[in-house]
């Protein structure tokens, strides 16, 4: 009979030991495609992601949204009732996207069903029909969802704060409306769709647990993709910045609360200040246990939540400190959040706060390597925001020797309350 445990005590906890990310190495297809295979996991399932260059910044918000939207609404062979049937009589869920430089199809299914719904997701991909009334219902809920962000504080301040931190005339700074969501038709999808269709801009990620037979199947599905078009470009554009520091006020009437969005443009990925930044900006506002939640949600109770993130992609980074607060409040979370920016300089994590954001950052690196769809995401992060290749092994090397003095010099570098970009939705 086994030993019935002590719940009255905690259970024993022990440091991470060293980390390995499998090695994916990519397959370069003969029509130019690049496919990626992570093979693991005990349960018959998998998931196929699909990576076509062309997205937010290629096609605009409210074309490339729509395109997107139509994918699976109809094709050359299949309708968007068989499509969705195939989908429900086979267990597989499609899901579609549309990021900052491409558009992102996945599907996940049952391993034994994948080959039989292969043809299904060439179709989709291939011979979309752009249906007018499938893009009228799309255009619809599009400004339907929009209405309801716009009805968000959040949402708001968020949106205005892009525009300060990519600058006026950037890609991520243009803002979908319902003029432009209107403005779009079906004829203008066909031809983005013709252009944009190319196996050289495709990248294919294939994770879970299979054999031969199903990698020769997908092989031989993504050899068959023609190039319908010669593919798009991607339109990398440095960010402008507005000059700092700016406070922004948002006419917002609805509601008690008023939303902070504040941004802080940074140095990019491939800067050797980068991971350091991350885990200074993690202890900040990064979990429970951050700076800026025990502070100003949990000791002086000011918000229901405060949270700080490090924003990056290929075109560049900021850091976003976001919170909703009572409007009397407003004037004392923003000084608290300065002072939080200054202490993290004057008196950096050490001690049993170092060890829990070592910690904490160790426990999400670990839980990358949990399933193989995880570990996929992980390489496909290096296609969607430009992770350098060994960024993996680099987080854990730099989270292990980090020292109160790195995070002190990095936030007097990075961190200044002098840099800070601010919006107040709510006035």
């Amino acid at each position: 009979m086994s030993e019935v445990p002590d719940r009255s005590k905690a259970p024993e906890t022990y440091e991470f030991g060293n980390l390995e990310l499998p090695l994916v190495e990519p397959l370069r297809l003969d029509n130019g495609t690049t496919l990626f295979v992570i093979n693991g996991g005990d349960q018959p399932v998998c998931r196929l992601s699909i990576h076509i260059d062309g997205g937010r910044a290629e096609l605009g918000p409210a074309e490339g949204q729509l395109l997107v939207s139509q994918f699976a609404e109809g094709s050359e062979n299949y309708s968007a009732e068989e499509i969705a049937e195939l989908f429900d009589f086979n267990g597989a869920r499609f899901a579609k996207r549309l990021v900052a430089h491409s558009i992102q199809l996945e599907l996940g299914v049952l391993t034994p069903r994948l080959a039989a719904l292969l043809p299904v997701l060439k179709d989709i991909i291939c011979a979309p029909l752009f249906l007018p009334e499938r893009l009228d219902v799309a255009k619809k809920r599009a400004i339907a969802v929009l209405r309801q962000n716009h009805a968000d504080s959040s949402f708001v301040s968020e949106e205005v704060l892009n525009t300060l931190v990519h600058g006026r005339g950037h890609p991520f700074a243009d803002r979908l409306t319902e003029e432009n969501i209107e403005a779009v038709d079906s004829q203008t999808l066909k031809n983005r769709h013709l252009k944009l269709i190319n196996p050289a801009n495709i990248k294919a990620y294939l994770s879970g647990a299979f054999g031969k037979e199903e990698i020769d199947a997908v092989k031989n599905f993504l050899a068959s993709i023609p190039a319908i078009g010669h593919g798009v470009e991607r339109k990398i554009v440095p960010a402008t910045p507005h000059k700092a520091p700016w406070i922004e006020r948002v006419d917002y009437p609805q509601g008690f609360q008023q939303s902070i969005s504040i941004g802080i443009p940074v140095i990019g990925r491939n800067h050797p200040d980068f991971i350091p930044l991350r885990l200074a900006v993690m202890a900040l506002g990064g979990y429970f246990g951050s700076r800026l939640n025990m502070n100003i949600r949990e000791e002086k109770g000011l918000t229901y939540g405060i949270h700080a993130w490090l924003s990056a992609n290929i075109d560049n980074a900021y850091v976003c400190i976001s919170a909703r607060c009572d409007k009397s409040y407003t004037d004392t979370v923003l000084e608290e959040v300065k002072n939080e920016l200054r202490a993290l300089a004057d008196n950096p994590p050490s001690g049993e706060e170092l060890r829990k954001l070592k910690l904490f950052e160790m426990s999400c690196l670990a839980e990358i390597l949990d399933t193989p769809a995880a570990i996929s995401s992980h390489y496909e992060m290096r296609d969607l925001v430009g992770t350098p290749e060994n960024y993996f092994n680099e987080q854990q090397r730099i989270t292990q020797a980090l020292q109160p003095e790195t995070i002190a010099d990095i936030a007097k570098k990075y961190l200044d309350p002098d840099r800070i970009l601010t919006v107040i939705a709510g006035v």
